[in-house]
């Protein structure tokens, strides 16, 4: 009886669960792998082509799926489960979510990715033959060597655990047992963009959580480019040296021996100087220069000082030793940016700016979610409200140092200000939906002008921001889809080069 009213709870059609709030948690503890869906019905294009894939390759796979639709009352659901874009896969592992898969796939990619995502990743090799193997079908290869069966198993479950941790970056785990070395040491062998070799070594470690991060700064080719290592740097939360160059990159023979000296610590990266901006401590814009970014904080090494071994090594353990202290960004206001709906407000402009009611929106403008709430709602509500005493604005954290981070709680965060007779009234409230009413309730509590709208004003206003929302997600999709596509062909190039290379080092 109790197997008939689980299947029953479950709504098994055709090998796919049809999931909801009643019936989620269940299906997690039911299965160690189940790969679920999260779509919308109405105004997603892609959720619709996606769920056609999705239901015919459900059919054929040896895990369980299941399908979840995000409305009416499953919308909490998808909430709490970090759902922000449309169509989102999730492969959950002992119910808990193991790999995510974004935007829209066909058939045989999301049968390959899955497929990539259930192989062990943690595989015992015999002998250097093997290795050898290995290298030359991946980019990056993680071997540990032991000198014992004992010492194998000492490390066995953790390096386990890593190496399907890492899985995302698609980075193949081995091990073998020999006397290469006498202690248990890890070798990164890896490719660079540039096909170029290189491999780092050291010894394992018991921390688990610090070898995890040496292994993820190990992935990472000494003096990178920026743009290349971009999306593994986001996953790793470590300080990153940034060489600034402007058409020549000088000095990089010794950035390159000083790169491999911190690998272990701080990532050194290249990155091209920008014309239209000027880098926190750097206002003099010469080049080459060098600067250390933790998070939104900015540290740089004056202009002025001589790019030499000492000087970068003394820069950079006195940021170790905390002796720096982060460089204030400040931009100056033009055009471009009060054009921008609502006006972006810089520095130079802000006190002024907060003299009367005011709504200002913070945030960090990488951060989609902070992008999305920009152009949707706080737009909505600045063109329907252009022409009232509220002067509406938004400030870009990470380009101008108005409002200290310790002050501020989550992202986006309104700042509200009013005066009366003797002064300026500042109040800070954290956003925590994409409802427009919330601004404005919080616009009619804090200042002396109040929003009004009627009934049907506000119907509107929803469903515009709605709308907006929708296009802004879409776009986001094919962007996404555009740069998986993107990668997927350079792997398969960097596939051939290696394949290319080996015959070549054959015929030789």
């Amino acid at each position: 009886m109790t197997i008939i009213l689980l299947l029953l709870i479950l709504q098994i059609s055709n090998g796919l669960y049809n999931l909801n709030y009643t019936n989620f948690e269940e299906a997690l503890k039911q299965n160690q792998y189940i790969f679920i869906k999260f779509t919308i019905t109405k105004n997603c294009p892609f959720c619709i082509d996606y769920t056609r894939e999705f239901n015919q390759l459900s059919m054929f796979m040896d895990i369980p799926f299941g399908s979840v639709i995000c409305e009416d009352k499953d919308i909490e659901l998808c909430e709490k489960q970090n759902i922000t874009v449309l169509p989102t896969s999730i492969l959950y592992k002992d119910g808990k979510q193991y790999r995510s898969l974004y935007g829209m796939y066909e058939y045989g990619n999301i049968k390959q990715w899955i497929k990539n995502m259930l192989e062990p990743t943690y595989i015992e090799v015999k002998n250097e033959e093997e290795i050898k193997t290995y290298r030359a079908d991946n980019m990056v290869l993680i071997t540990s060597y032991f000198p014992n069966k004992k010492d194998e198993q000492d490390y066995h479950s953790m390096l386990e655990y890593i190496s399907n941790d890492v899985k995302r970056f698609k980075q193949q785990f081995i091990y073998i047992i020999n006397d290469k070395y006498k202690k248990p040491t890890i070798v990164i062998n890896s490719i660079t963009s540039e096909d170029d070799e290189y491999s780092l070594e050291f010894e394992l470690e018991r921390n688990q959580t610090r070898l995890e991060f040496k292994l993820l700064l190990g992935f990472i080719p000494p003096f990178s480019s920026l743009n290349n290592i971009q999306n593994l740097l986001e996953q790793i939360e470590t300080p990153i040296l940034h060489y600034i160059y402007d058409t020549k990159m000088s000095k990089s023979t010794l950035m390159k021996e000083l790169a491999k000296k911190y690998q272990l610590k701080l990532p050194f990266v290249t990155e091209r100087a920008q014309e239209s901006k000027v880098l926190a401590g750097h206002s003099q814009q010469i080049y080459p220069c060098i600067s250390i970014s933790f998070g939104l904080q900015i540290y740089s090494m004056n202009e002025t000082i001589e790019i030499t071994k000492e000087n970068v090594e003394n820069f950079i353990e006195n940021f170790f030793s905390g002796k720096l202290q982060p460089a204030k960004k400040h931009r100056t206001s033009n055009p471009q940016l009060l054009s921008h709906q609502p006006p972006i407000i810089t520095s130079d402009i802000y006190d002024e700016y907060i003299k009367e009611d005011a709504a200002i929106v913070i945030c960090p403008f990488s951060f989609i979610k902070c992008q999305e709430y920009i152009n949707s709602v706080m737009k909505g509500i600045y063109q329907a409200f252009e022409n009232t005493p509220i002067k509406f604005g938004v400030i870009d954290i990470e380009e101008d140092d108005i409002i200290s981070e310790e002050q501020i709680v989550s992202y986006p965060t309104i700042i509200l200000t009013t005066k009366d007779v003797n002064k300026t009234h500042i109040i800070m409230k954290p956003i925590t939906s994409f409802d427009p009413i919330e601004i404005i309730n919080e616009i009619n509590i804090h200042c002396q002008f109040k929003l009004t709208l009627s009934d049907k004003e506000v119907i509107q206003l929803r469903k515009n921001i709605e709308q907006i929302v929708t296009v802004i997600r879409a776009n986001e999709i094919v962007e996404n889809e555009n740069e998986n596509e993107n990668i997927q062909n350079q792997e398969i190039n960097n596939q051939n080069d290696l394949i290319s290379k080996e015959k070549k080092k054959e015929e030789l």
